[in-house]
């Protein structure tokens, strides 16, 4: 029997939140827990088979966390699962009714809106890197000796522009979960 199985991609998968929380508990109630989160996890993530455990996730953008933040989490229970970037990971275990971390609907937009807000400052600096490309296109063409060396980085500034505005849209819809 398999005692391991990875998940590729999962936070650009899940890019909502929310869908990303159900789907790490959707995979606890089947019996496969992750150890520890790590930036790396935000390209494959390693679940290990256990019993299965009913976990309620949050994941948490949080930049520059205030020196209470881990305290007051963990003193209402959660534990630390760890982070990717700047989201943390926090688990905990429950029975009966799901715990809530963001209680309100405000605060579920808050979080949304900081996701989204983030991401569009990287949507930005894509279509700047496109832009520049194609400025020093027009300006400069001596430094493109070939279409390819001009259409490669154009391409993938465009790209990750179009993910990043597909992430942004998927996030604004689901913003109050």
């Amino acid at each position: 029997m398999k005692t391991t199985k990875r998940a590729w991609w999962t936070p650009y998968k899940y890019a909502v939140p929310s869908d990303w929380e159900h789907f790490m508990e959707d995979m606890a109630a089947q019996g496969w827990n992750v150890d520890k989160i790590r930036q790396s996890s935000s390209f494959c993530m390693v679940f290990r088979k256990t019993e299965p455990k009913r976990y309620r996730y949050v994941m948490d953008l949080n930049a520059f966390p205030k020196k209470d933040y881990t305290a007051t989490f963990e003193a209402f229970g959660w534990e630390l699962v760890g982070k990717m970037a700047s989201e943390y990971i926090w688990r905990k275990e429950y029975e009966g009714e799901r715990p809530e971390a963001f209680s309100s609907e405000e605060s579920r937009i808050k979080r949304s809106m900081n996701i989204i807000n983030v991401l569009r400052i990287l949507l930005l600096l894509m279509l700047a890197g496109a832009g520049i490309v194609t400025a020093v296109r027009i300006a400069a063409p001596q430094y493109f000796n070939r279409p390819e060396e001009y259409a490669a980085p154009v391409v993938i500034f465009g790209a990750m522009a179009v993910f990043l505005g597909i992430f942004i849209g998927k996030i604004y819809r689901k913003r109050e979960y």
